[in-house]
């Protein structure tokens, strides 16, 4: 063996004297050998080449090393629901029926341009049947649009958010009377004047309890009502 071969083995060993000179750089990087002939660490064959690599040919790390590949992108919030099968016979054209306040919406929105389903649209009136509208379509979510429900519910019941008060000490009151409404926030907590909301909108009706623990907004349309019960 080399004075070099030497004089690494006795600095493995720790028998190497203070007062040995370095070793050279060149020296440094060549692959120590032990005596047997055989490789003492690292090795001269790239990754790529390995015998593991070759017999997992993926090229990953992780979990995919494992599994295989997976997409990344993923659409939490917009789940796609699972779709009703196509079935290619002809289409059928099912009704829907309203109330005869459904007419207001008139021949502009039922015949409009640009339609991917188109509607069919009858105004009955008969003894029997009453005052009703028949809207047909192919599609069900055509014939049963929230257009045609929102408009009706507007013109007869309206619509309707509930309040639940919840908590140790939580209370709404009227003091005396409508519109003077008070609501106590917990325990030890000031009493808040909400006399100002019952007043802002004068179509929005507001309800209390006797336990004070629900409040009742009911007004015309859902954007009065969303926006005094969000305030």
């Amino acid at each position: 063996m080399t004075v070099q071969l030497q004089r690494m083995l006795q600095r493995c060993s720790g028998r190497v004297p203070f007062t040995a000179s370095p070793i050279p750089w060149h020296v440094k990087l060549q692959e120590p050998i032990s005596a047997c002939g055989q490789r003492c660490f690292s090795s001269k064959v790239s990754i790529p080449e390995l015998a593991s690599v070759q017999k997992k040919v993926t090229g990953r790390f992780g979990v995919e090393w494992f599994i295989g590949r997976r997409p990344t992108e993923v659409a939490a919030k917009m789940v796609e629901l699972p779709k009703v099968p196509f079935d290619p016979k002809p289409y059928k054209l099912d009704f829907r029926m309203y109330p005869g306040v459904a007419s207001g919406l008139g021949a502009e929105y039922y015949f409009r341009d640009g339609q991917k389903h188109p509607l069919s649209y009858f105004h009955l009136r008969g003894s029997s049947s009453g005052d009703v509208v028949a809207v047909g379509a192919t599609d069900k979510r055509a014939r049963e649009a929230r257009t045609i429900d929102n408009y009706v519910k507007e013109r007869t019941r309206g619509f309707a958010v509930q309040l639940v008060l919840e908590g140790r000490g939580v209370k709404a009151y009227w003091e005396p009377n409508p519109p003077h409404l008070r609501a106590r926030l917990g325990v030890g907590a000031k009493v808040t004047d909400l006399t100002q909301y019952c007043t802002r909108d004068p179509d929005v009706d507001i309800h209390v309890n006797k336990q004070g623990d629900l409040i009742v907004l009911h007004g015309p349309t859902k954007e009065r009502v969303g926006t005094l019960a969000y305030r």
